[in-house]
């Protein structure tokens, strides 16, 4: 797992995920994106985003896709125990396939009590995780992991899956 606070410099960037209604957008779908293909039409801050995810940290990765999606949680709307799978072929043939690798951004300025990103370990341990503001968590989603309840306020996770 890598922790990096203060993730994007850029305040262009930032000031455009401060507007509620791009991650309400974001939530209602889930965008996969076949490497190679550039048809991101949504806001230039979302484009300019994943890309330096690409560019910068998984520019070395090999991936056929990318899947992006927003959680939003909150003390009704939790998001329980799971780990990401291609969850079609799951369904119809019951063959699990995880992603490479996947990341979750903190990119909205919420204000939350509790709504740890959690980790189960191999080691039977448990990592959690401050959801921080512009903190980007890198790790495998292919491990069970949840969001802890939240006490209160909301909670706006930016989800990135490499398969």
């Amino acid at each position: 797992m890598i922790v990096i606070d203060n993730f994007i410099k850029d305040e262009n960037i930032l000031n455009a995920f401060c507007n509620v209604d791009l991650w309400n957008t974001l939530s209602e779908l889930r965008y996969e994106n076949w490497y190679g293909e550039e048809d991101l039409n949504h806001e230039a801050a979302l484009h300019n985003y994943i890309s330096y995810l690409r560019e910068t940290l998984w520019k070395d990765t090999e991936f056929n896709r990318l899947e992006y999606w927003a959680n939003i949680t909150n003390k009704i709307r939790g998001l329980d125990w799971h780990f990401d799978k291609d969850e079609t072929l799951s369904k119809t043939t019951g063959e699990i396939k995880t992603p490479v690798t996947g990341a979750i951004w903190y990119g909205y300025p919420h204000k939350v009590a509790g709504g740890y990103l959690e980790i189960a370990t191999d080691e039977a341990q448990l990592e959690r995780l401050k959801p921080v503001y512009n903190r980007l968590v890198l790790f495998d989603v292919a491990k069970v992991h949840r969001v802890s309840p939240i006490l209160y306020g909301t909670r706006y996770g930016l989800q990135v899956n490499l398969w």
